[in-house]
């Protein structure tokens, strides 16, 4: 396995979270070179665009992750800019191998309808179900919308 066991720039430390950090990624990337298994989820180069969409949510997505944050719905963890592969997802909920996207007006495109179409092809062979919402949806019939992800529950 070629995976490099520290991120570029990464320093080692003795103390604090940072070493923390570079312990568990180090133990995650030599896992994932024995078992020959990819790292699929918060690949690290993705990090800051990550970090990116987190403080710049859009109206929708702030109002739906009030009721999804804090295991609010059914004590459900939902993670918000989660990244799996070179994708990064709205909302995620590992539990349930559950994805939440946003659908707005710059999905109504037919390009960007065959872009969503072949991402959530690729995220369901990998095991994930996909629940698309529209904005409007959100910001009109919250309590519909939040109804609909509960029926995607597999687990009691």
């Amino acid at each position: 396995c070629h995976a490099p066991l520290f991120s570029r720039g990464a320093v080692r430390r003795t103390e604090g979270l940072k070493q923390q950090y570079i312990s568990v990624r180090s133990r995650n990337i030599l896992n994932s070179c024995l078992t020959m298994t990819p790292l699929i989820h918060n690949r690290f180069y993705l990090k800051e665009t990550r970090r990116v969409l987190r403080k710049n949510l859009t109206s929708t997505e702030a109002a739906l992750w009030r009721y999804l944050s804090r295991q609010q719905l059914e004590g459900r963890k939902f993670r918000r800019q989660h990244s799996i592969e070179n994708y990064i997802v709205d909302f995620y909920c590992a539990s349930e191998k559950l994805i939440i996207e946003l659908d707005g007006s710059v999905h109504d495109n037919p390009g960007q309808n065959n872009a969503d179409f072949d991402r959530d092809e690729e995220l369901q062979k990998m095991g994930f179900r996909v629940l698309r919402i529209d904005n409007d949806l959100v910001m009109s019939q919250i309590d519909t919308v939040l109804e609909n992800i509960k029926a995607c529950f597999t687990t009691p």
